[in-house]
């Protein structure tokens, strides 16, 4: 009995974190999108007369996500948040690859991290969603 509570108040507190990262990030980049903005005209996704409305569309997936994963997490919503971090880790991999020194804009003006601690962290979320996307398979077995 007490290694269940443990675990459920870990799942709960590690549901909790990643909802939270997601909510501080995408208010952040909704605050001082320009950083943001930067990196996506950077990697020529979009043409440059939409990349700014596409960078607000994806403020606004990332607080849906944010809010799906504090108040609806369930698998589908694990697999997005897995597939999210898998892209961002990518990304991130190539800046620090060809030696990008620029800001991800990943939180806005908010907070300044190097490519390196970024990753790092990114690695971290991703884990936390893989590991929260185990314990939803174990328990629909």
């Amino acid at each position: 009995m007490k290694k269940l509570l443990s675990e459920t108040t870990l799942k709960f507190f590690l549901k909790l974190l990643l909802g939270l990262v997601f909510i501080v990030s995408g208010i952040s980049k909704l605050i001082s999108p320009q950083n943001f903005i930067r990196e996506v005209d950077k990697i020529n996704l979009f043409d440059s007369t939409i990349t700014q409305p596409a960078v607000y569309i994806f403020i606004l997936l990332e607080l849906i996500l944010a809010f799906f994963i504090l108040f609806k997490m369930n698998n589908k919503v694990l697999v997005v948040t897995i597939v999210a971090m898998v892209i961002f880790c990518s990304y991130l991999g190539y800046k620090i690859f060809i030696d990008d020194g620029s800001d991800c804009g990943c939180f806005g003006n908010l907070i300044y991290r190097s490519n390196l601690s970024a990753l790092i962290q990114d690695i971290f979320i991703l884990m936390t969603a893989v590991y929260l996307y185990e314990c939803k398979e174990d328990e629909s077995r």
